[in-house]
């Protein structure tokens, strides 16, 4: 389960000189999405310590394409709105095997 590194984080950062209370979650790209859906939402809903901070470098927030920033990026490289594209087909593919809902978010 994605909240079980954090929950040990949570309780074993006084014994690394670590303050349980100020701890943050950060990702990048699918871990963005892990950071705040995993983390993050399951935390909230479990009635975990939320994090204080999400760090999240380009997660995929959303799952429409025609906002302004796919639109502004179609032919952006290295990570085009086509690849974009494939990887959110896939993700929701994992999704509805998993049936996770907070798999994306």
């Amino acid at each position: 389960m994605p909240l079980q590194p954090y929950q040990w984080a949570v309780k074993n950062a006084a014994s690394i000189k670590g303050q349980p209370q100020n701890i943050a979650v950060v990702g990048e790209s699918a871990g963005g999405n892990l950071a705040a859906a995993a983390v993050a939402m399951m935390a909230r809903d479990q009635h975990v310590q939320l994090p204080v901070h999400e760090v999240l470098v380009y997660p995929i927030a959303a799952h429409h394409f025609n906002i302004p920033s796919y639109q502004e990026n179609a032919n952006a490289k290295p990570l085009n709105k086509a690849m974009m594209q494939w990887f959110l087909n896939n993700i929701y593919r994992a999704r509805k095997r998993r049936k996770a809902q907070w798999f994306l978010l």
